[in-house]
This record gives structure tokens, C-alpha cells and sequence, in this order.
């Protein structure tokens, strides 16, 4: 998990392309891009801020509730406008990320170990293919909250 945690601290955030490219449309899906990486980021302080050992019920519902909360607001990204990020962002996004997210939770609502593993699985894949890729979005697009 710490190789996820790393990678999702890193975003580039840049100005690029045609300014005509990027519009105000684009503000919520992309601030909510940002903010369901740095949920999980925190949710994974949140189980390593002991140190090796078993998660408390209390860690384990903060982390629960953090990754609900991202993967509520990964529901209002929109793939055009993670396009002008990356031509890739949008399949990775959904088919790694959010559907990572998805199982997890829910393997830690119903106990399916195998949700679990294939969540986790995922989730690597993610940082995976995050920590090298090259994603462009100009700071005038990142709003305070989605």
C-alpha cells in the first residue's frame, strides 16, 4: 500500500495546451478527479499511521468513509474532461481507480475476500500506470471543493 500512497501524493498540475481546450465545465469533474486521489491517499495514513498490526474499528470506518467518499465524487468526473489531461486518463481512471475503489468497499461491507484482492490488485495497477503517466491540468481548472 505504500507504493499507492507515494504515487498519488504526486500530481502535475500545469498549463498546457490550448487554453480554448479547457472551460468552466471542466472545474468540478477535474477538482473531483484530484480530490477522490487524495481521499485514498488519506485513508492510507489513516491505516498506516501505526504502523504494522491489526486496523482499529474506528480506522477502519475512517477509512471506510474516506473511500466512499471518493468514490463518490470519482462518479463526477466526466471522461471528456479527463481526455484533455491524458488521451488515456479515462480508461485508466474507471477501469483502475474507480473500479478498485468500488470493490474495496465493497469487500469490507460484505467480507468477499476476493473483492479484496482484486480491488487491491487494481489499485497497484493504478499507481502503476499514474506514476508514469503524464497528466496536464492547468491550475485555473482546480476549484477549492468539487
Amino acid at each position: 500500500m505504500s507504493k499507492f500512497v507515494s504515487v498519488f501524493v504526486i500530481l502535475f498540475i500545469a498549463s498546457c495546451g490550448s487554453p480554448s481546450q479547457w472551460n468552466d465545465m471542466d472545474k468540478v469533474p477535474v477538482t473531483s478527479f484530484i480530490s477522490s486521489i487524495e481521499l485514498v491517499t488519506k485513508a492510507h495514513s489513516v491505516s498506516n499511521a501505526r504502523g504494522p498490526g491489526i486496523v482499529s474499528k474506528s480506522q477502519m470506518q475512517e477509512m471506510m468513509r474516506l473511500y466512499d467518499e471518493a468514490y463518490q465524487l470519482s462518479q463526477k468526473t466526466t471522461d471528456e474532461s479527463l481526455a484533455k489531461a491524458n488521451p488515456e486518463l479515462p480508461k485508466y481512471y474507471s477501469l483502475y481507480f474507480r473500479e478498485g475503489l468500488r470493490l474495496r468497499l465493497e469487500a469490507w461491507k460484505t467480507g468477499k475476500n476476493y473483492s479484496e484482492i482484486q480491488g487491491s490488485s487494481l489499485l497497484d495497477s493504478w499507481a502503476d500506470w499514474y506514476g508514469k503517466a503524464e497528466i496536464h491540468i492547468p491550475k485555473r481548472m482546480v476549484i477549492d471543493s468539487p
